[in-house]
Order: structure tokens, then C-alpha cells, then sequence
């Protein structure tokens, strides 16, 4: 890891960590709700390192095994003489920041867990300080910590040595910096450095995360000031007729002006869900969902979206549980069903007082959630990848009028 990759991240940690420490310390009962998060993870890492290390994921086996070697070498450069291909492909952004830990404290993988076990906390806390931005006079803001700190498959991926703790982290500072600033213009010379680490470690993370991110707060900055300017001037019947006049204007230009590279893109986007099935290994996943449906136009993509969405919140369902893995999946399954009714209402209470703020974040998740559903076949990565968008859809459940 580099000298700019170790001081941003100490940066980030050592601004964002106290930070949340001190506004939970300054807040009636969050303390109680934090503390209990930190003994529950740790205690479920403890019997997770001792009898479960590796049957949730094998990620973190090869995190580990990677960041020994990087940090046994000292640099990448040494890897031209390593034969092993696993081990030759380049080392990501959490390999390097594992070896960073090895470097200073030894093979110790369950210390990265324990400050796994941290992170993720203040993730449950960043999520409060954004409902509390929001929704101010509410129970939102401990009612979404309450939810994040005993949801089963977040205790369980804050448990293991894998990159997600670190990610919602810097993905909910995002968007706790960005809601600030619309709020407050005043707040961008002091809020940006911050924001610029914050999404320099999420993009380094997930690379490829950056492609769905920014196209994802650019629209929802559009939306606002659509929703300020026209939105709410016209009837609701209006807004949807031009909303689909629009996208129907879109697909036809598209279509008709580059035609190669929307050939090429559905060609792709078939290929990659293919891959994420594990074709060719075992006919397809157990898993995978729609693997017969042909993107022959973009009509059919856009078609596509709401059948996957509907995957990607509430998949696996009951009745197609097979594994021993999945029996684990299916207590979080039965929370959602019950946390979703209780979720759109606070949507829409919060559609009514919030419109603006509401519409972004709506739109962010949606995008988000979108770019993953129709992507990732396999309702495995789905059950994983699919965290950050409940991150950022519990502060809604505390909602009231």
C-alpha cells in the first residue's frame, strides 16, 4: 500500500470514527444501542473464528493469504517472480490494507475482524446521523440503529474478514456529506476533503462501484431540481406521461443512433450474468434467477428491472431454500417481508415532509439496487451486495407523522 493510500485512510478513520463516538455520546440512548452492537458482533466473531471461519464466505481466505504474501514481500513489484497465477493477479485496495495490518502486528486476521466489528458499527451509526438529518423530530435515527445492530446477515458479514464493513462506511459518509451540503452550501470547503477520501476509499474498494455511484448522485441532484422547478407544479398524471414520454424518447435515440454499442452492451450484460451463475461448473447455480431471459432490445432490459429488483429485495424465497447456507438466510428473509410495509410508510410520510431529500435517496437506492439486480444472477452475491442499499433504506422504518 502506498504513503497516500495509508495516510487517507488513517485520515478517514481517524476523523469519521471519533466523530461518531462523540455525537453518540451526546444523544439519549445511542450509547446503549452502540455498546450493544460492539459486545454482539465481537462475541458472534469470537464463535464465528472459532467454528465458522470460512463457511460464509472463502473471500476472506483469500484476503488473507494474498495480504501474508504482499505484506512478506513488501512490494507488488516483487510478484513478477511468483509463478502461482492466484496469487500473481494483482493485489486489490483491502489485500493492501490487510498487509498493512500484517506489516505492523503480524498474521493476526482476527484483528482486521474486531476492527471489522468496529467499522461496521459506526456504519449503523452514520446511518443514524443520516436519519437524524432527515427526520430530525422522529424515532428514525435509533429505530434504523436498532434494526442495523441485530439484522442477521449484517452481524455476520461484520463478523468475517472481508472488505463490506469498510465499504458501507465509506459509502454512508458519502451520503451523510452529500445531504449536508444540499442542506447547507456553507458546508462544502469543510465537508469536501472528507467526501473526496470518503469516495476515493469506496471506489478503491469496489472499483467498478464508481460507474453506478456518480451517475447515481448526479441524477438525484437532477431530480430535485426538477421536483423544485416543474414536479411539483404539474398533476402526478402529468409527471408520469412525460416520465415515460422521456424514457421512451431515450431507448428510440439510443437504438437508432448507436446501435452497435447497444448491441454490444446487452451482448455483455447477458455474458456477465452468465458468469456470475457459474456456467459451465454446474449448469447454472442453484440460485440463479431468469438465466432463459434474452436482452434482445433495451425494452426487454428495462422490463427486466423491476422482475430483478424484486430478487434482489426478497430473494431467497422460503419455499426455494435447498442448503444448509440458505436455511441461515432465512430468518433476514422473513425480517424483510416484515420491515417492508412498515419502510414504504416511511417513504411516503417522508415524501410528504421531506420531498427533495426523499427523492434523492430513493433514486440512489434504486439506481444502486438496479445495477446490481440486473447484473448479478446469482441470488447468493445478490444476498450480500444488496447490504448497502438496506443501509440506506432502514433510517424510512422509525418514520412517523
Amino acid at each position: 500500500m502506498t504513503l497516500f493510500n495509508i495516510i487517507l485512510i488513517i485520515g478517514f478513520l481517524s476523523i469519521t470514527l471519533p466523530l461518531f463516538f462523540i455525537a453518540c455520546s451526546q444523544r439519549k440512548w445511542w450509547g446503549v444501542i452502540i455498546l450493544f452492537s460492539l459486545i454482539t458482533k465481537a462475541t458472534l466473531a469470537f464463535v464465528v473464528e472459532a467454528e465458522a471461519k470460512y463457511f460464509f464466505t472463502l473471500d476472506n481466505y483469500s484476503y488473507e493469504q494474498r495480504a501474508w504474501t504482499l505484506s512478506q514481500l513488501g512490494s507488488a513489484t516483487d510478484l513478477s517472480s511468483l509463478e502461482d497465477g492466484p496469487v500473481a493477479a494483482p493485489f486489490s485496495f483491502y489485500e493492501r490494507y490487510l498487509a498493512l495490518i500484517f506489516s505492523l502486528a503480524g498474521y493476526k486476521p482476527f484483528l482486521a475482524v474486531l476492527i471489522n466489528v468496529i467499522l461496521s458499527t459506526a456504519a449503523m451509526g452514520i446511518t443514524a446521523l443520516i436519519a437524524e438529518e432527515l427526520f430530525p423530530k422522529t424515532k428514525a435515527s435509533w429505530a434504523s440503529m436498532l434494526i442495523l445492530c441485530i439484522y442477521p446477515s449484517l452481524l455476520i458479514w461484520s463478523s468475517v474478514n472481508i472488505r463490506d464493513p469498510l465499504f458501507l462506511l465509506a459509502g454512508l459518509s458519502c451520503i451523510l456529506l452529500l445531504i449536508r451540503i444540499s442542506r447547507d452550501w456553507r458546508r462544502t470547503l469543510t465537508h469536501l476533503p472528507l467526501l473526496f477520501i470518503s469516495f476515493y476509499i469506496l471506489t478503491s474498494l469496489r472499483p467498478y462501484f464508481g460507474k453506478i455511484f456518480i451517475p447515481a448522485i448526479v441524477g438525484g441532484y437532477i431530480l430535485q431540481i426538477l421536483y423544485i422547478h416543474v414536479i411539483k407544479k404539474i398533476p402526478k398524471w402529468c409527471t408520469a406521461i412525460i416520465a415515460f414520454l422521456c424514457m421512451f424518447l431515450i431507448i428510440k435515440s439510443l437504438t437508432h443512433y448507436f446501435p452497435t454499442e447497444v448491441s454490444t452492451f446487452l451482448e455483455d450484460l447477458g455474458d456477465t450474468r452468465k458468469a456470475f451463475s457459474n456456467i459451465g461448473t454446474d449448469d447454472f447455480a442453484q440460485s440463479s434467477f431468469a438465466m432463459n431471459y434474452t436482452f434482445d432490445n433495451l425494452w426487454k432490459f428495462v422490463l427486466f428491472i423491476p422482475y430483478s429488483l424484486i430478487y434482489f429485495f426478497f430473494a431467497p424465497f422460503p419455499w426455494t431454500i435447498t442448503t444448509k447456507l440458505q436455511i441461515f438466510s432465512l430468518p433476514e428473509v422473513l425480517a424483510v417481508y416484515i420491515l417492508t410495509l412498515p419502510t414504504l410508510r416511511g417513504i411516503i410520510i417522508s415524501w410528504k415532509n421531506q420531498p427533495r431529500l426523499t427523492i434523492f435517496l430513493i433514486f440512489l437506492v434504486f439506481i444502486v439496487s438496479a445495477a446490481y439486480s440486473v447484473t448479478v444472477s446469482n441470488v447468493g452475491t445478490l444476498f450480500r451486495h444488496r447490504t448497502f442499499s438496506f443501509y440506506d433504506s432502514f433510517y424510512f422504518y422509525g418514520v412517523r407523522n
